[in-house]
């Protein structure tokens, strides 16, 4: 025994002295690897890569990656997340990462729980200037390369006043978490703790936020996915101190490519929604749609072409979408046969529910997609309290108007409590309790 002790030994010593090294070879193979896929990255972000300074070590590597943000609003609001007193010149966004490399691949469970690793990063983000000033941004993102990749962002709380074009803004949010992972699909989760955000346009409260997501890309310009939503009470209020308010909500969606299909699903329910002076007690909604993939992929597409919130006022903003090009777009889908599916649409209000359900169906195989909706199939049904009715017309007058004028003319039937209709869609014409609508087809 004490001779094979004599020999595993050394043999262990070797092994522990030379593997974190020769992890440093692999650690930078993977991030020169990774340097073409930033490079695509960057090319469609409101970022550009300026410098990459990768350090190998034997225990510890380093790397320093140096962003330009072409961006002003980002710039803008890195700036008074930072505290920066200066805001006249830009600065650039400076990702100092230190990676640590073993002999063991495993994770520090505080940063990301036991995974597997053959590196673990741990990155802080700067803002530097020309000057050669450094101003801490309140982020750190944890992360792994090799077996199993995986990162986690750390948020500090955040209590600032931010000074914009439109004011002021009292920020005060007690930070949060979001988790990343990387294997045969992509997973991000996020947990976002209280939320106060106050100015002169109005306010925003959440008291926490949930959300995950999960995606995975395949042959079409969509991905894959599947999220969710949930927020434990929110609360929004206007310029002039109307209120809208919700607990309890979530909401869950998702879209998977299936036999040339794009198949798809939504569901939201809530608790107390106050909107308008009105509260509704529950929300219980669900839908879900089939689609041909190539001509929900080719939607996509044009619809990505929309500027984002960040970009729309920018003269460098990707044109607008063509609306022609949209519709042309929706009419393939049509063609292609399609059905769209209102599984529930449930409202309480003092104790009783509004109603919706409706599944439609268009045939395909049709090369005009006016001649496909008219030959399209549709059936539902939409009940109301009366309760409910007259609740709705002390905010909304004209809704009991509606109501009763439908009421009169037939379309819908009083029966009991409640107001309710049958809804048909066939030949191209609406029925509403076998009532023709016209329709423009």
């Amino acid at each position: 025994m004490k001779l094979i002790l004599k020999m595993l030994l050394p043999l262990l010593l070797l092994i522990f002295i030379v593997a974190p090294g020769v992890t440093g070879f692999l650690v930078e193979s993977a991030v020169e690897e990774n340097q073409g896929d930033v490079g695509t990255l960057m090319k469609s972000s409101p970022f550009e890569l300026l410098d990459n300074d990768f350090r190998r070590g034997w225990f510890q590597s380093g790397q320093t990656t140096e962003l330009g943000i072409k961006e002003p609003r980002i710039v803008s609001m890195l700036q008074q997340i930072a505290g920066a007193s200066e805001t006249t010149t830009r600065p650039s966004l400076v990702v100092e990462t230190t990676a640590a490399h073993g002999v063991i691949p495993l994770a520090n469970p505080e940063k990301g729980g036991f995974k597997p690793a053959v590196a673990q990063t741990e990155s802080e983000l700067f803002l530097k200037y020309n000057d050669g000033r450094i101003v801490d941004l309140p982020f750190t993102v944890y992360s792994s390369l090799g077996l199993g990749e995986w990162a986690k962002i750390d948020a500090d709380p955040i209590k600032e006043i931010i000074t914009t074009d439109r004011g002021t803004v009292d920020l005060d949010w007690q930070g949060g978490t979001v988790q990343l992972t990387r294997g045969s699909s992509i997973t991000a989760a996020g947990d976002l703790k209280q939320l106060k955000l106050h100015s002169d346009q109005g306010s925003l409260e959440w008291s926490a936020l949930a959300f995950k997501s999960d995606v995975t890309m395949g042959q079409y310009a969509f991905a894959d996915s599947d999220n969710s939503i949930e927020i434990s009470s929110a609360k929004f209020t206007s310029v002039d101190k109307s209120e809208v308010s919700l607990d309890d909500f979530r909401m869950q969606g998702g879209v998977e490519a299936h036999n040339g299909r794009a198949l798809a699903t939504g569901q939201i329910t809530s608790g107390p929604i106050m909107v308008a002076g009105l509260t509704i007690d529950t929300t219980d909604a669900a839908m879900r749609y089939n689609v041909d993939a190539v001509a929900f992929s080719a939607l996509y597409e044009l619809l990505k072409q929309q500027p984002s919130a960040l970009t729309q006022n920018d003269n460098s903003a990707p044109a607008v979408a063509d609306s022609a090009a949209i519709f042309a777009a929706l009419g393939k889908l049509a063609t292609q046969g399609a059905r769209v599916t209102i599984e529930k649409f449930d409202i309480a209000l003092n104790g009783e529910s509004i109603s919706l359900a409706f599944d439609l169906e268009i045939p395909p195989d049709y090369s005009d997609p006016v001649q496909a909706l008219r030959n399209g199939t549709g059936n539902g049904e939409f009940t109301i309290p009366q309760s409910v009715v007259d609740l709705l017309s002390q905010v909304k007058p004209e809704i009991g108007s509606a109501v009763q004028m439908g009421a009169g003319f037939g379309f819908i039937k009083k029966q009991g409590n409640n107001y309710s209709t049958t809804i048909v869609f066939e030949n191209g014409v609406l029925l509403l309790n076998d009532l023709p609508v016209p329709l423009p087809l």
